[in-house]
């Protein structure tokens, strides 16, 4: 099909992407941002650059080559066989010379004894000269001797530690310590991305392991070619150490463990019998793709439906629960600057910002590092001026590019060369060696090449073509970030920094003055080792088009597949956060406004050494920062601090060896079980942290309830009758600052709070500071000493100060989910009704008490509808945390009982209107509308009824029931039918506890199934489903054909 992008108007995603650049280029001129014709950067340039001989590309291709070969020959030549290969090897016969026994273990402790006196002497050099600190030094001894020790157990090793607290350089110490022993070929440094990899002087474990991972697992083979040059990769390696793991999956984590076992050949142990260090801070960013290694949502078993990825995450957990080694850095080594007040906020910043706990002096401090609240800082000085930009989005990063690549030409005083590539139309992205999928729909129409979208994607940013520039504006000098692994072997790898120093190109044909590279020679900056190949000045590489299978975008959305040739670089003025994690920035300029998280906002600023030359560009949204972490990344700082402390106490003897177990959760239980018994005073780093954290969210908690001028409630063991007829009278409508979504939420808690006894609303309210503020206005209202729109003011007055994004004043829809979110306080990773106590550390499984101890207020199953699935089976496979195990202080998951769930209330949403049902205990139905009721909640119908009993029934897409049900297109079949309990409904759910036989109970009895309010699911996309035939009253509403007028009048 022929498409001329010009005829056509820009496309909604275009739109979208081209107004964040447009916001981004707004956001660097407020920062002081010009083009100075003046400025010193043609310093920065560097002089012309041509190779003493002129080759084709293909030449230059195979003097690459043939170093990479040299370089691998010298490796292999100087390599020690592994264990492993010696062992399979028949035709060798391996004489052990001065074989002496050593204990098993004995390379933990501090005062192992070297009889070699060059070793020993060695290894206190390579201390001595990277000044070392204690845990440094305790991490890199553990290692150290363990690779003098003689049949030593495989080594699984965890460094930990917050951003700049010195990993990098035991990495290095260890490097040296090998290269002094001529054994450089026996460790192996890899991390999960190019960024990172450059960093640690390393590659990416897909590159140096040939692992397959995401897409390419599909069609990549685990043998061939790949597993032969990986096993001769990983000749005399013993020790693979891992980088940034806090961005490795589950799944991920075991596909490493099946490539190094695919290359020992030995499957029986983990990795292969490879001894593997990894090293990383889980508070920086999570994996890209993939669940964490801390994440709840993997399961612990392998369970007999489990799909391949499932399976592969729960492998790859297991995996990581046997890294029971674990040292943790503590001391900062790049923020080192003291005796300034500024140095010192910038530390307790990052410290606090890494649990999500800032204070208002911290968010203080950080405020004062933008240039709009600090004149002293402006990115047209020259300590800013060519520092790349830490950003979240890639349109930011590609705009901020274009701007400085005409920024630094004009002001090095060169022209800006256009380098553009060579397309080819091609099937879809990843197609070859792969099987062919099914034809597209007859209604999808492939586009042709033509000239016109040809230059239409010349013109298109790098973000519409899966990173490779259609187009590279270059000059000498420029900065560049290479795209590709080359030969990781030369330092040609993913993620490397580099600079322009020449070119050749030639005129495209058929495209007069549009000319492609043939050849791009960059300047490797600090590569691990120098680099020089022939006819080259040193650290001078060349880089060669590649050809890569893309899908672009269109500026009209449509897409096109095409076979991109073109010199794998990019600017390198700007930066994603993923880019650069594990970087050491002198100078560090962020935005973090659009940071996706707090683990971003951490990751970018703990780059800088030093506050005096941080900048952020613009203002951040707070809330991002404080409020806590989840309860599975707390669960797994503390883990990491308990084995801490046992990896310290095991290294300095204060500590049997048989405490340490082959898994964490039982080397926890051993060393607890230890200490009791011992008698072990002191506290761990994870008790001083949770205690510190309870302690702070009581003192704001006390703080808040200050502000509040209401009387407390006056004491009752139950509600009289006349008390349940109170609630019919509700809010109305406020037509200035639209008031319905809060409204219908409230109404029903109102309901909820008159319908149920001071035992069970005791037990609810603590779930967060405004539900305990409304339940008070609530009794303040029943007394007659507030009015029903003195709690609704009092209530959206604290809304708007907290989160006015969220809950806006004025003619404008509030977000129902954060409004339920925000009331009913913090989510728990998973909740769910309680029969038995499983502890996430230990693994103990022991009964419950059977009496209320409380699981989340709401369940947010927005995410967690990728497939079909019923209400009642996704919510009774939740757990929740309650409490702390006393044997290994590790989280108590409750397990739960098949609940069957009693509904208390439904929020519709149709045509930017929100109104709500209200169900009681006896199936009675009752509708609330604050715009057409005057603020009365209305008796409607029963459920009981024969006409009703059934209208809370939901179907799959597979078919269509009676024509009084909904269609839903997510959850299959299953019935509600009186007097066996309300377990759920399409719409926006409040749940109460109750019995086994579906009535709503206050005090639960030993082995009764219950669920707590509040659950919650909230569907606002109407495009999921389809508009229900005929009137039923309990369908969500639509502004046209849903029977929802009909069913109101």
């Amino acid at each position: 099909m022929d498409v001329d992008p010009k005829d056509e108007e820009i496309g909604t995603w275009s739109q979208k992407k081209v107004d964040q650049m447009k916001e981004v280029e707004v956001v660097l001129h407020s920062a002081g941002w010009h083009v100075d014709g003046a400025s010193s950067t043609a310093s920065m340039a560097g002089r012309a650059f041509a190779p003493e001989r002129s080759f084709a590309p293909s030449k230059w291709k195979d003097v690459v080559a043939s170093e990479r070969r040299k370089v691998m020959n010298a490796r292999l030549a100087t390599a020690v066989p592994n264990q492993y290969a010696l062992e399979d090897d028949m035709d060798i016969d391996v004489q052990v010379i001065n074989d002496a026994r050593v204990v098993p273990g004995s390379y933990f402790h501090a005062d192992f004894n070297l009889n070699d006196a060059d070793v020993s002497a060695q290894l206190n050099e390579t201390v001595q000269l990277y000044s070392l600190n204690e845990e440094q030094t305790r991490a890199f001894r553990i290692v150290a001797n363990h690779s003098v020790s003689p049949r030593a157990d495989q080594l699984l090793m965890y460094i930990g530690g917050m951003g700049g607290t010195g990993k990098t350089q035991v990495i290095n110490a260890l490097r040296l310590w090998f290269d002094v022993r001529n054994q450089g070929n026996r460790m192996v440094v890899t991390a999960p991305t190019g960024a990172a990899a450059s960093v640690v002087r390393g590659s990416t474990y897909h590159s140096y392991l040939g692992v397959a991972t995401g897409d390419r697992r599909a069609y990549a083979p685990r043998g061939g070619k790949a597993l032969d040059e990986a096993r001769l990769r990983m000749r005399g390696v013993d020790y693979v150490f891992m980088d940034e793991i806090s961005m490795v999956s589950c799944q991920d984590l075991y596909l490493i463990d099946a490539r190094l076992k695919d290359i020992t050949t030995l499957h029986d142990l983990p990795f292969g019998g490879v001894n593997i260090i990894v090293a990383g801070d889980f508070a920086q960013l999570p994996p890209a793709k993939g669940l964490s290694l801390y994440s709840g949502e993997v399961s612990k078993v392998q369970l007999p439906r489990q799909v391949q990825g499932d399976q592969d995450n729960t492998l790859g957990l297991l995996l990581w629960n046997m890294f029971v080694t674990v040292v943790v850095l503590r001391q900062n080594m790049r923020q080192t600057e003291s005796d300034d007040a500024d140095e010192d906020a910038l530390r307790t910043c990052l410290v606090n910002m890494r649990y999500r706990e800032c204070t208002e002096a911290d968010l203080e401090f950080l405020r004062s590092r933008i240039p709009a609240n600090n004149p002293s800082i402006s990115l047209g000085d020259p300590l800013w001026r060519n520092v790349s930009i830490i950003t979240a989005w890639n349109t930011h990063k590609d705009q901020i590019n274009e701007m400085n690549a005409v920024r630094f030409a004009h002001e090095s005083k060169q022209p800006l060369f256009m380098f553009y590539c060579i397309d080819k139309q091609s099937t879809a992205n990843g197609q070859r060696g792969r099987r062919k999928k099914a034809p597209p729909p007859p209604a999808q129409h492939k586009i042709k090449l033509t000239d016109t979208v040809r230059e239409a994607l010349w013109t298109s940013p790098p973000y519409t073509s899966e990173h490779v520039p259609a187009c590279l504006p270059l000059c000498v000098g420029m900065p560049v970030m290479i795209r590709n692994n080359d030969a990781t072997e030369l330092c040609i790898t993913k993620g490397q920094e580099a600079k322009v120093r020449g070119w050749t190109s030639r005129e495209i044909s058929g495209h007069p003055g549009k000319f492609a590279l043939d050849v791009l020679f960059v300047e490797l900056l600090n590569p691990k080792d120098p680099i020089k190949l022939p006819y080259l000045e040193e650290n001078v590489v060349p880089l060669m088009k590649i050809s890569t299978a893309i899908t672009a975008v269109l500026p009209n959305d449509a897409k096109i597949s095409v076979s991109r040739q073109q010199v794998p670089v990019i600017l390198n003025f700007a930066m994603t956060d993923y880019a650069s994690q594990g970087k050491t920035r002198e100078v560090n300029v962020v935005d973090l406004t659009r940071s996706r998280n707090h683990q971003a906002m951490y990751t970018a600023l703990s780059r800088g050494t030093k506050a005096s030359a941080t900048a952020i560009l613009r203002d951040f949204k707070e809330e991002k920062l404080t409020g806590g972490i989840s309860g599975h990344l707390r669960q797994e700082f503390r883990m990491i601090d308990t084995l801490d402390e046992i990896t310290k106490r095991r290294y300095d003897r204060e500590i049997p060896a048989e405490v340490v177990q082959k898994l964490r959760a039982s080397t926890v239980v051993a060393y607890k079980t230890w200490k009791r018994k011992e008698g072990s005073a002191g506290e761990s780093e994870a008790s001083k942290r949770n205690r510190k954290r309870k302690a702070d969210h009581i003192a704001l908690v006390e703080s808040a309830k200050k502000k509040i001028r209401v009387d407390p409630e006056i004491p009752r063991e139950s509600r009289q009758e006349e008390f349940r007829e109170k609630w019919l009278d509700s809010w109305e409508w406020d037509s200035v600052d639209w008031s319905c979504a809060h409204d219908s939420f409230l109404t029903i808690l109102r309901y909820v709070w008159y319908t149920r006894s001071t035992t069970f609303i005791s037990q609810l309210a603590p779930a967060s500071w405004y539900l305990e503020y409304m339940f008070e206005m609530f009794a303040a209202i029943d007394r007659g000493a507030a009015a029903l729109n003195e709690c609704r003011y009092g209530i959206r007055e604290r809304l708007w100060l907290a989160e006015g994004d969220s809950f806006p004043r004025g003619q404008a829809g509030t977000d129902l989910y954060s409004l339920v979110q925000i009331i009913g306080g913090s989510q728990l990773g998973s909740p769910s009704n309680l029969t038995y106590r499983l502890c996430m550390g230990c693994h103990a499984r022991t009964p419950g008490t059977g009496v209320f101890e409380g699981i989340g207020p709401y369940v947010d199953m927005r995410s967690s509808l990728s497939r079909v699935v019923q209400v009642s089976t996704y919510v009774r496979s939740l757990e929740a945390v309650a409490g702390s195990c006393s044997d290994c202080d590790g989280d108590l998951l409750l397990e739960n009982e098949y609940p069957q769930l009693m509904l208390a209330g439904v929020v519709y949403w149709g045509a930017d209107h929100f109104a709500a049902r209200i169900v009681d205990e006896s199936l009675r139905v009752y509708r609330y509308d604050d715009m057409q009721m005057n603020g009365l909640v209305t008796y409607e119908y029963s459920l009981s009824s024969g006409l009703h009993k059934n209208t809370l029934s939901v179907f799959d897409r597979k078919g269509r029931g009676s024509t009084d049900l909904p269609l839903n297109q997510l959850y299959s079949l299953f019935k509600a039918r009186a007097g066996s309990g309300i377990r759920s409904v399409w719409g926006n759910v409040l749940v109460v506890k109750a019995d086994k036989d579906g009535i709503v109970c206050d005090v639960v009895v030993e082995d009764l199934y219950f669920v707590e309010t509040l659950v919650y699911s909230f569907f606002e996309d109407k495009r999921l489903y389809d508009v229900p035939r005929g009137i039923n009253p309990l369908v969500s509403p639509d502004s046209v054909g849903s029977g929802w007028g009909s069913s109101w009048a």
